[in-house]
């Protein structure tokens, strides 16, 4: 429940109602209201105030990763197209695999994770394409999607294969 998120003032929202363990959303948010009256913040009490900017200051601090490279990164920018909302893979403007490894050469992008500064035959990542298995970005791939069955899929195909030829497994 939410009250696990709460460790900190769990005890004294539950000590009054011996049915705590069965409050609903609303029965909570009730509760946190009357801890909040019971139990005002001191906007002005330094030492809050030095945790918040602590946090502050982490959460402006940029990767190391990209810190290293001087770049900023910015998870839903397209590389084709520059758009923010939709992932490369995605991207409806250039659509042609062509237009796309162009893009990718011209800009000195890896072919196989989209990022600067290495080649493909270089690239650390581990990823392949999600079309073919093979190592280039999957927004790039000249090939229509495998078809892929999930293992559960796969072991009841196994079952009835097994039943139908009388106990003897075949692989498809």
């Amino acid at each position: 429940m939410t009250l696990e998120k709460l460790p900190g003032i769990r005890g004294d929202l539950v000590r009054t109602d011996p049915e705590w363990e069965n409050w609903d959303f609303s029965k909570l948010s009730e509760a946190i209201r009357l801890w909040l009256r019971r139990n005002p913040s001191d906007s002005n009490n330094t030492a809050d105030r030095e945790l918040i900017e602590q946090r502050n200051r982490r959460r402006e601090r940029p990767s190391k990763l990209y810190q290293a490279r001087g770049q900023e990164y910015n998870p839903k920018e397209c590389v084709y197209c520059g758009d923010v909302g939709h992932k490369s893979i995605e991207c409806q403007k250039i659509n042609s695999t062509y237009e796309r490894k162009r893009i990718l050469a011209k800009r000195k992008l890896c072919f196989n994770c989209a990022t600067p500064n290495h080649r493909a035959a270089e690239c650390y990542s581990k990823s392949t394409c999600q079309h073919c298995r093979k190592r280039h970005h999957t927004s790039i791939c000249d090939r229509k999607p495998i078809f892929t069955i999930s293992a559960k899929d796969e072991t009841e195909q196994m079952e009835t294969l097994s039943i139908r030829s009388g106990g003897a497994g075949f692989a498809v």
